[in-house]
């Protein structure tokens, strides 16, 4: 789940650690920077050496590094060592001994490849005995353990899942941000209450609430005619932030955002949307679980081959938690993986009237029923 501190909460702990323990060698990564995954040897290396080398003989030296009679990492080339390399895992080329690395690996999903070899050296190499290396791994991909593999699996030391924010914290948290740019008499408390309320009803996404008081700020100052102009404490009072201004910039965000993303949503994508609305109105929940979605979506799938739409078949288990995945980045659903033997939970982030208006020109739109309060009509 995006927006949920993890990112901040891992920069927080290792600047405490170098606080408390003195220093040692940081390196942060974003997989979603790189076209290729491989380039993230490149990449690594230059951080921890100030060379640059292609990708192949990026690896050579990082396994070197990490390595100490040790195998080559997976999908390097297979040599042996010659005179002089030995002992380059744990010492530096004047041999001294090198120093301790943490690397943080955000949007880790990023780098999978086909034998998921650049995931499994990153993962391996803190498992050699000389490596002196700690990484920790980041992703909002729902089980991206699971779906790597038992190999790469147990190369994982600890799991940590974030849980999305509930109302009280992204209030707390929101007020803390304010605080500290000096805004925070801008809003009235209940325009924060309500800020707070959506964004934990939708996703838990602090990004989100952020954003939202934002823009419910730039809406108050138009409707005052203070944008760009300079104005007084008292003006500023008299133009304080309301409810009503947080509802109308939760709408905006909407229409701007989410709504475009469900209008540009695939067949199976807009299937499932479909689907979670119409079981959380027939289960009279707030979420779903994963595998009732499932069930609906075969239903549906053979109901569209059965009107002669024979290309559009029901997507695998591993396809639904990709398609997941996806409308979870656009703010569409929010997922909850409760955890390894119990099926992950799904909620709709949009209002049902959102869904109707944005899927209602595609051929999906005879799962979505002209009365928004019967949902359930087409279950299967």
């Amino acid at each position: 789940m995006p927006g949920t501190g993890k990112t901040a909460t891992i920069l927080r702990a290792v600047a405490a650690l170098q606080e408390d323990l003195g220093p040692f060698q940081f390196v942060n990564i974003n997989g979603a920077r790189f076209d290729d995954p491989f380039n993230v040897y490149t990449e690594l290396l230059s951080a921890l050496t100030n060379k640059t080398e292609k990708p192949n003989k990026a690896l050579q030296l990082l396994n070197a590094r990490f390595s100490q009679n040790e195998s080559p990492a997976a999908g390097g080339p297979k040599k042996k060592k010659t005179k002089g390399e030995e002992g380059t895992a744990s010492s530096s080329e004047d041999g001294k001994k090198q120093p301790f690395v943490v690397v943080l690996v955000d949007e880790l999903d990023y780098l999978s490849c086909p034998k998921q070899t650049v995931i499994y050296n990153l993962l391996d190499w803190p498992t050699r005995s000389a490596s002196h290396l700690l990484v920790i791994g980041v992703s909002n991909t729902m089980n991206l353990p699971e779906r790597l593999g038992s190999k790469i699996q147990s190369r994982i030391v600890t799991r940590i899942s974030f849980k999305p924010y509930n109302k009280s914290q992204v209030e707390k948290i929101v007020l803390a941000r304010l605080s500290e740019k000096d805004v925070g008499g801008v809003f009235e408390p209940d325009a924060i209450t309500m800020a707070a309320a959506k964004v934990a009803a939708y996703s838990g996404d602090i990004r989100r609430a952020l954003k939202l008081c934002a823009t419910a700020a730039e809406i108050r100052m138009d409707s005052n005619g203070m944008r760009d102009h300079d104005h007084d404490q008292s003006s500023a009072v008299q133009a304080r932030v309301t409810v009503k201004d947080v509802q109308k910039a939760d709408r905006d965000l909407h229409d701007s955002t989410v709504i475009e993303a469900l209008r540009m949503t695939s067949t199976a994508e807009a299937l499932i949307v479909c689907a979670v609305a119409a079981e959380v109105r027939v289960q009279g929940t707030e979420g779903c679980d994963l595998d009732k979605i499932q069930i609906r979506i075969r239903g549906q799938a053979n109901r569209l081959q059965a009107d002669g739409h024979k290309e559009y078949f029901a997507p695998s288990h591993a396809e639904v938690i990709e398609i997941c995945d996806r409308l979870q980045e656009a703010g569409v659903l929010r997922i909850d993986f409760q955890g390894k033997h119990r099926m992950p939970r799904l909620y709709l982030c949009v209002p049902d009237n959102a869904v109707a208006e944005a899927l209602s020109g595609g051929p999906v739109k005879r799962f979505i029923p002209q009365n928004y309060s019967d949902w359930g009509y087409h279950q299967n």
